[in-house]
């Protein structure tokens, strides 16, 4: 009779822990997964490089970017699954706030911007915000570009609209192709009979801030002017020093920009001189575009600027990035 007592126990005990557990288990799953047993989850992948200032010639991927995400039956933004979420590089590019899957039948439109904004403190201006609206609009407001060197922003945006898969087959990588919005601009000295050292540079009469929209014909707007002054001091040499560090500027037409030279030589020191740049051969600055304008310093303290260049902004790939946004391994 004990015997009989006690093994109904022990079965009892693990009727009820099996119970336990089960219910345990369909509670996990409920949880993890938002979506149909046999969805694919959105996830985000980029190679492993690296940068917070320029993207040039596909060596130097963003980091963190902001991503806005739609889908609908009728090719409309109508439900919304990605609202300014934060892609992280340092997480292997996931996201927070749950899983995203795809479904099939339905047509997915994805934006980017890059950086994330607003930008941490002591890195550029944080009043900057971008945004989406339903319809597709990108809007960054409040640029600031007057920051150069390491603190430059390279500002890029993507898009990837139309994207569809059904049951049958497995969603495919979806290539968001980012897209300077800036132009590169740089100055680079010469020394000629002499030694010479710029101590600071003035780029002034030239718009550092304004708001960014892809729906406006002209793209930019509100915009405002600032000095920017590089104080770096750099001894020149006879092959050419960029003088300039990385500026990443809005593009505008040029009205009178100036650049101002404050150099030394062998028999001056800190002596100031002021150059329009010639608006007749460039007469604006376009996104995507890299300019270049050299000057050189004589042995006798003059200063010489030769006609500026342009070229393609990372011409291996045409002054464009790519990010894949696509479903896991399995």
């Amino acid at each position: 009779m004990m015997k009989d007592l006690l093994k109904h126990t022990i079965a009892c005990r693990i009727a009820g822990c099996l119970a336990v557990f089960c219910l345990a288990f369909v509670s996990c799953t409920s949880t993890v997964d938002d979506g149909p047993q046999d969805s694919r989850a959105i996830t985000f992948q980029a190679p492993q490089a690296d940068t917070r200032a320029v993207v040039e010639n596909g060596e130097r991927l963003p980091a963190d970017f902001r991503v806005w995400g739609w889908h609908g039956t009728d090719g409309t933004n109508t439900d919304n699954i990605f609202d300014a979420t934060v892609v992280y590089k340092n997480a292997g590019w996931n996201y927070t706030d749950g899983v995203r899957y795809w479904k099939s039948g339905e047509i997915y439109n994805f934006y980017a911007v890059y950086p994330v904004f607003p930008l941490p403190t002591g890195e550029g201006d944080t009043q900057t915000t971008s945004t989406v609206t339903t319809g597709g609009t990108i809007t960054v407001t409040n640029f600031d570009c007057s920051k150069t060197g390491t603190e430059a922003v390279d500002l890029m945006t993507a898009t990837a609209t139309g994207i569809t898969y059904t049951a049958e087959q497995t969603p495919q990588p979806v290539v968001m192709e980012f897209s300077h919005l800036l132009a590169k601009v740089e100055f680079v000295g010469k020394s000629e009979g002499g030694n010479a050292t710029v101590n600071k540079l003035v780029l002034g009469n030239i718009f550092t801030k304004g708001t960014y929209d892809d729906s406006s014909a002209s793209l930019w707007s509100n915009l405002t002017s600032q000095d920017i002054t590089i104080s770096n001091s750099t001894d020149l040499t006879s092959d050419g020093e960029n003088v300039s560090d990385d500026m990443l500027l809005i593009p505008q037409t040029l009205t009178s920009p100036q650049l101002t030279v404050t150099y030394s030589t062998d028999t001056e020191t800190n002596r100031t001189e002021t150059y329009t740049l010639p608006i007749d051969i460039i007469s604006s600055w376009m996104a995507g575009q890299s300019y270049r304008y050299t000057f050189t310093i004589t042995g006798g303290g003059y200063i010489i600027f030769d006609a500026p260049t342009v070229n393609k902004w990372g011409s291996a790939t045409g002054g464009s990035i790519t990010i894949d946004v696509t479903e896991p391994n399995s």
